[in-house]
């Protein structure tokens, strides 16, 4: 559990920094507006190595994760600010801003599919496609049968004697 927290926040801390390195935006708090939007695609595209030549993702499922992670933390936030949570410090107007985090929410549950999904998916079942599984064959199967059933055979023959 402890890693999987860590790796959120790291991955979450990588959406911050991508979105600080382009915006004037300091923390999530002042991110988590329906007019970043498109400030939160283009950093997730750049974290998770969107090439715009082949319009495909390096890591096609940390930019679905992101879509999930980034509505988690809008119900974290949205209820941190109704609670009036201390970690939140000072927050003038909070109807509002849980009104815009509800609106960004909203516009992530819509639109992300669209917007970074479907590109996404796309690499993800053409990554499939490269690598088909291989089935044995009946003949290894069966082989596998025969394999067995004569360990299980000597197993117990070595159990009861």
């Amino acid at each position: 559990m402890l890693t999987v927290v860590s790796q959120k926040m790291r991955t979450m801390g990588k959406l911050l920094l991508a979105i600080k390195a382009s915006t004037t935006l300091a923390n999530f708090l002042e991110v988590l507006k329906p007019e970043n939007y498109n400030y939160i695609i283009a950093a997730t595209k750049v974290i998770a190595g969107f090439d715009t030549q082949n319009l495909s993702f390096k890591s096609p499922s940390l930019a679905l994760q992101l879509g999930t992670d980034l509505k988690f933390m809008c119900q974290v936030a949205k209820k941190a600010i109704t609670i009036k949570d201390p970690l939140m410090g000072r927050i003038e107007n909070r109807g509002e801003k849980r009104n815009d985090i509800s609106q960004l929410h909203e516009m992530i549950a819509s639109h992300w599919s669209n917007d970074i999904g479907s590109l996404a998916n796309k690499v993800l079942n053409e990554k499939k496609i490269d690598n088909p599984k291989l089935l044995p064959t009946a003949e290894d199967v069966a082989l596998f049968n025969n394999y067995t059933s004569s360990m299980a055979s000597e197993a117990y023959e070595n159990i009861l004697n």
